[in-house]
């Protein structure tokens, strides 16, 4: 596919090369249109651990197949580092699990009107939010000091997660656990609970689950609390913290009698045990159907802007879904996206990297490489989902 013609063109925020920032100057006017592949023109993102393994996993070997190893890389930071590289400029694409809001699309944007504004007035563009995969948050758990070392060998309704992660349940015992779960009836033992160290967009689709049942974690999912948790403010667990969806899975695995939340994929890989968990019917299903995530169901038909463009996008929201097939924990993966690169960058971004990056999200999308997320933990946009973000990846131009 090394000369394939590439006519849809788009591109992410903020340059971060491999080999460090490289300043060219943009040819004003010019449409990214050309040879699919780009010689020269490496680039790197960051952000979502969420996303690490579809951008390691799938999407990088799927460009890399067509064009040559070495051209696009990633590195798992979390969804707020994500953010931050996409409002400094300082990798070629961000990654965020959680949406921007209204007030940060406006800074990151540069359409503030004020000149103190972190990104000021001579660097507007408008910013794209481009959905790239679904995937979904186990809650996955250590007991095996309790004799408990099966998978999927506990279930949990989500006021029991609420109450785990409120404070209110401290103990594997507890009569509101023992109810659906006799076999932890002998489980005397104190919950190790084990979160996220970094602003994540793992912990904000999780903690937007649990505020669909308990109104306190709703304060709790907002950009100023994204590390915190009721437990610990009230005094009644202090948590255990570990940085991305890897540091959550081994401090899970590394505490007896614990319990956390990670990312399918990472889960897979670490060999995480994790509970089946219900929805807004009240029936438990697992994160994993088998093959892939089980989300496609909980995103079909899910409500969205109309564009990638369009505001809005921070309210999205697939958890708790009423179908009652579908698991009740997932989320989509985005990645931010300037629309006019030349002037978002300022110079910073060659037209060959601009290429790169958009014939790498571009072949993100295709459906031969949407499908093959099913079979690394993660699962395919619905078709209409993926036609908008293809058709918001065609609006960028590098002018």
């Amino acid at each position: 596919m090394g000369s394939r013609k590439v006519v849809a063109v788009a591109v992410v925020a903020a340059i971060g090369l491999s080999a460090g920032l490289v300043h060219a100057e943009p040819t004003v006017g010019s449409p990214l249109v050309g040879e699919y592949c780009s010689a020269g023109s490496s680039i790197s993102g960051t952000g979502a651990s969420f996303a690490k393994n579809a951008h390691n996993n799938v999407f990088i070997p799927a460009y890399d197949g067509d064009c040559g190893e070495g051209a696009v890389s990633y590195s798992s930071t979390g969804s707020g580092a994500g953010k931050l590289a996409t409002r400094n400029r300082t990798h070629a694409f961000g990654g965020s699990d959680e949406p921007l809001d209204a007030t940060e699309v406006a800074i990151d944007s540069g359409d503030t009107g004020d000149p103190n504004a972190p990104n000021p007035g001579g660097r507007v563009s408008p910013l794209h939010h481009i959905p790239i995969a679904l995937g979904a948050v186990t809650v996955s758990y250590n007991l095996a000091i309790c004799g408990i070392t099966g998978q999927e060998a506990i279930s949990l309704r989500s006021p029991m997660i609420a109450g785990i992660f409120s404070g209110a349940i401290t103990k594997w015992n507890d009569p509101l656990l023992t109810l659906e779960n006799p076999n932890l009836a002998n489980c005397n033992r104190s919950i190790t609970l084990v979160v996220r160290a970094d602003g994540s967009g793992t912990t904000y689709a999780f903690k937007d689950y649990l505020s669909k049942r308990n109104p306190l974690f709703q304060a709790y999912k907002s950009n100023d609390f994204n590390t915190a948790w009721p437990a610990e403010d009230l005094g009644l667990n202090t948590p255990v913290r570990g940085p991305g969806n890897g540091g959550v899975a081994d401090g899970v695995k590394n505490n007896d009698a614990s319990i956390g939340y990670v990312e399918l994929s990472t889960a897979k890989s670490k060999g995480l045990k994790w509970a089946l968990v219900d929805g807004a019917t009240g029936v438990f299903n697992a994160p994993d159907d088998g093959r892939s995530a089980n989300c496609e169901l909980a995103a079909t038909g899910a409500t969205h802007p109309p564009s990638t463009l369009s505001p809005g996008w921070d309210a999205v929201s697939i958890t708790d879904t009423p179908n009652p097939l579908a698991y009740a924990i997932c989320t989509f993966t985005y990645a931010l996206v300037y629309n006019d690169l030349a002037t978002a960058f300022g110079g910073a971004m060659s037209r060959a990297q601009a290429q790169t990056l958009v014939d790498y999200m571009n072949r993100a999308l295709e459906p031969d490489v949407q499908d093959a997320l099913a079979d690394h933990g993660y699962a395919p946009l619905p078709a209409s989902l993926q036609a908008v973000a293809q058709a918001g990846m065609a609006s960028v131009a590098y002018v």
